[in-house]
């Protein structure tokens, strides 16, 4: 196989007939470039490897979403433990309940894969969660 030669600087004095357009020479003799089921494997080897990045970029993705949700458990815990919220109010049961319901999403990711989570201030929801308790002052 010919190398290829070094170019012009000046792309615009490149003639129709140069070397460069012989697109034939840059073609492979190797298997991999004839037989469609090495091209299969190779075309797959290349998709697997794209699935793997995918999972690691949802695993990340995951990752965010239970820190916000841990995040936002310890929020509604502090509001409601500190009296800013009282309660027994309308909005201290709005919050319990939107409380609930993340802890209750955290506790449906925690049955996927190997997820580990990490409840921190959140036991109560999670504790509440499990024993079906209703929300304060209904």
């Amino acid at each position: 196989m010919p190398r290829p030669t070094v170019l012009d600087a000046d792309f615009n004095n490149i003639a129709v007939d140069d070397q460069l357009w012989e697109l034939d020479m840059f073609r492979s003799e190797k298997d991999w470039a004839f037989h469609s089921d090495i091209r299969k494997g190779i075309d797959a080897i290349h998709l697997n490897a794209r699935c793997r990045e995918e999972v690691d970029i949802l695993i990340v993705e995951f990752e965010n979403y239970i820190d916000w949700a841990v995040a936002h458990l310890d929020g509604i815990a502090d509001m409601l433990r500190s009296g800013v919220v009282p309660a027994d109010s309308r909005v201290g049961r709005d919050l319990w309940i939107l409380g609930m319901k993340t802890a209750d999403s955290l506790l449906v990711a925690s049955g996927i894969g190997d997820v580990d989570l990490k409840w921190t201030k959140s036991d109560e929801f999670s504790e509440k969660l499990q024993c079906n308790s209703s929300p304060p002052g209904s």
